[in-house]
């Protein structure tokens, strides 16, 4: 009966619903795409005119900083400022007095105007005399271009990335004359690229996915976008607006931006400034009205659908009602009841079916078997098909107490059979996972995952082997080593996917644990070699410091008391005294000490770290306060590791002081001090390394001891430092700990037992 439905359904639902859905789907289609047209018209029209705005924002404002520079340039008080630097000595107090003035003119005009900094250079050799940041003066850029074409006329650079100053700049450059009009010097100032930036970003009059931005002849983008707003000089463009305009055209249209996303746009090519400008907006949100419209033009035709529906069933119930009783009636006939008869007496078409169905019975009893043969003929089947569901509760059974995951999936996802290892994952049970697609079971990452090695499996006809990473009920991360390969029934053509997954995890634990040794072991390899280059490095400087110190106590000897070379002999001999010291130290230093604990001062130790490091510290414009009294007990330690920890301290104060003062302040001090304390009934020496640096954040106090946790660049720091100087403390069963405020200090304080701990070798 359903068969008979269907097909006279479908041939009145067919006609019905054509009828009720052309005229409506071109009426609906020639109004979509009226209104389409139409906003694509609107929206490009308005996005060129933001693009011939933008273009002539850009001028006007590089025009304001070339006639701010060049009337600064020719500013009376400059050029005679200028022209006194070029003919006074430094150290001549007219000289002082117009190096204050040009400074204080060019931090006013930077400040007032587009201007990120401004600097005077020498019309010789292009060094930086005066600058609104003082910490320019001295620097030479004699080799750039605006210091070249500057001297001669106002010169304007195109934005660049400067390697030198590591950010982007756009100079502008003009030349300043003596009254003369010879010249005097040139007047360079780096525009506030941030302007340029606020441009491109302000508010263009369009929806939310609206945006306009700068990208130069090398694809590199120079302004942020609403999409990437911190991605200036860092993301190239590849779009194809930006493509045409790279090629010197012009125009407006439809194209795929550098997200991969339809847009609508205009772009332009700024010949002068070497840039191309992009204004576009999604066609999303563009076209969010018309497809309101489109939805509209839907719902109607969905509701014309319901009737024509509703009218075809109607009239087909009317139709198919005579003929149920003869579906049936078929239906007996084919379960093998020939003795059932339809008896239909209409004179229709259906009756006369019905009475060719009726003979048709007839016919067949008399040729087909008997009952009891065609029951015979069931039950072995029923037998066959008991085996067969035997033979799968085997195999099902098999499979279950398999080590492994094995699974199979049709191909189009679908899961057909697992066993029950797969309870261990996070998904529902295995009865409720039958007949589920991979993307129903697990997170969206994990099965687009799985899906891709199935389909490379799929692909390659043949056994691939992957790594697959999935979550385990108890929330943690397994990987797996799976093996997948297609599966073939009766056809040519797969019906499915095998997997079969056991779990690595452990084992790619225990490789990584063994690489990280390996590093490790490499690591102290290096040390090890570093300690033996400073030793011979030591060694080979100390025979030529005894030969200079050996010559000049000959050649003091050899003076007339009165003699005025006596001094320089004994500054020499002092000299090369200290020289001797600092490769002692330095010997002692690369030394592996392998004897036992032995009585050592705090105070020795601490000054053969200071002979060391001190020059890096003063190098950095560091003060250094020490305060460790001689008279303090001995303490037994290996006096060469106690030395690494607090050379280790004292870098590390070092760097964060650089960080926080990168030029000279009062407070960029390190203060070093030692003093004897009582714990617990036992004496203990402390030693603290105090700097004011940025100090620790508590989110890395937790982690700064583990080996290979750093927070400095690559080029910088190892993370080994702080976590080898923790384990040779320990070592001397001392204690480090540190003590921070952020922003204000950072402390470390060695502790260390008067007479030492168990000594190593003793124990």
């Amino acid at each position: 009966m359903a068969l008979i439905n269907r097909g006279i359904c479908t041939r009145l639902l067919a006609c019905f619903l054509l009828l009720a859905l052309i005229p409506l789907s071109v009426v609906g289609f020639m109004s979509y795409q009226s209104g389409r047209q139409r906003i694509i018209f609107d929206v490009e029209s308005h996005l060129e005119s933001i693009a011939i705005l933008k273009e002539q924002e850009i001028d006007n404002w590089i025009d304001h900083l070339s006639h701010t520079l060049k009337w600064l340039s020719e500013n009376p008080a400059v050029r005679i400022n200028t022209q006194t630097m070029t003919l006074r000595d430094v150290s001549d107090p007219e000289y002082r007095k117009s190096h204050e003035f040009l400074m204080s003119e060019f931090r006013r005009t930077a400040n007032q105007e587009h201007f990120s900094r401004m600097f005077l250079l020498d019309r010789s050799d292009g060094r930086i005399v005066a600058a609104s940041d003082a910490e320019w003066e001295g620097k030479f850029r004699n080799n750039e271009e605006y210091f070249v074409h500057g001297k001669k006329n106002l010169y304007i650079s195109d934005i660049f990335l400067s390697l030198p100053l590591g950010q982007p700049i756009m100079a502008v450059a003009a030349p300043i004359k003596d009254s003369s009009g010879h010249l005097a010097g040139v007047l360079v100032a780096h525009a506030d690229l941030q302007y340029l930036d606020d441009i491109m970003l302000a508010h263009n009059g369009l929806g939310r996915t609206a945006e306009t931005f700068l990208v130069n002849k090398s694809n590199l983008l120079i302004t942020n976008t609403v999409f990437k707003p911190e991605s200036a000089f860092q993301k190239w463009i590849f779009g194809q607006g930006a493509k045409w305009a790279l090629e010197g055209k012009s125009g407006i249209g439809q194209f795929i931006d550098y997200r991969g996303v339809a847009v609508i746009g205009a772009y332009r090519w700024l010949e002068h400034r070497k840039l191309a400008l992009i204004s576009k907006q999604d066609e999303s949100e563009a076209f969010a009205s018309v497809i309101g419209l489109r939805d509209a033009i839907l719902g109607v035709a969905v509701f014309a659908a319901l009737i024509a529906i509703i009218l075809a069933l109607f009239l087909s119930r009317a139709i198919t009602i005579p003929i149920h009783r003869m579906v049936e009636g078929a239906g007996e006939i084919g379960n093998g009841n020939l003795d059932h008869r339809i008896n239909i007496k209409s004179g229709d078409e259906i009756g006369v079916l019905s009475r060719a169905f009726d003979l048709m019975a007839e016919n067949l009893r008399a040729i087909t078997v008997s009952r009891n043969e065609l029951a015979k003929e069931i039950f072995d089947r029923k037998k066959v098909e008991d085996a067969l569901r035997k033979n799968e509760r085997q195999l099902q059974t098999i499979l279950d107490h398999s080590p492994v995951l094995i699974s199979i999936k049709s191909t189009d996802g679908t899961v057909i059979l697992a066993n029950k290892k797969f309870e261990m994952l996070d998904m529902p049970p295995i009865d409720e996972i039958i007949g589920k697609n991979v993307f129903d079971l697990f997170p969206e990452d994990i099965a687009d995952a799985l899906w891709k090695n199935d389909l490379a499996a799929l692909k390659a006809d043949k056994p691939v082997e992957s790594e697959e990473i999935v979550l385990h009920k108890d929330g943690s991360s397994h990987t797996y080593l799976t093996v997948k390969f297609p599966v073939y029934g009766d056809t040519e053509r797969p019906f499915g996917i095998c997997a079969i997954s056991s779990d690595i995890t452990e084992r790619k634990r225990m490789e990584k644990e063994r690489m990280d040794t390996k590093a490790k072991l490499q690591q102290q390899q290096k040390l090890e070699s570093i300690g033996i280059l400073a030793g011979g490095v030591a060694h080979e400087i100390n025979n030529p410091i005894n030969g200079i110190m050996n010559y000049a106590q000959l050649i003091k000897d050899r003076l007339n008391p009165e003699n005025a070379l006596i001094e320089f002999a004994d500054e020499i001999i002092i000299e090369t005294n200290r020289v001797a010291t600092i490769v002692h130290n330095l010997l002692a230093f690369a030394r592996y000490e392998k004897e036992f604990h032995s009585p050592a001062r705090i105070s020795d130790i601490v000054e053969s770290a200071l002979s060391l490091i001190r020059t890096v510290i003063r190098h950095d414009q560091v003060t250094l306060k020490t305060d460790v009294p001689d008279d303090l007990p001995e303490i037994r330690c290996r006096s060469q590791q106690i030395q690494q920890v607090l050379m280790n301290l004292m870098t590390n104060a070092r760097d964060a002081l650089n960080e926080k003062y990168p030029g000279y302040d009062e407070n960029k001090k390190i203060i070093l001090s030692a003093h004897l304390l009582e714990k617990e009934g036992k004496k203990w020496i402390r030693t603290s390394v105090v700097d004011q640096g940025p100090g620790i954040a508590p989110e890395i106090r937790e982690r700064m001891f583990d080996p290979f946790f750093t927070t400095k660049p690559r080029d910088r720091g190892t993370g080994l430092g702080l976590s080898i100087s923790y384990g040779i403390v320990q070592e001397h069963n001392g204690i480090l700990h540190m003590e921070s405020v952020q922003g204000k200090y950072t402390q470390f304080n060695l502790d260390l037992p008067v007479g030492g701990g168990s000594n190593p070798g003793e124990t």
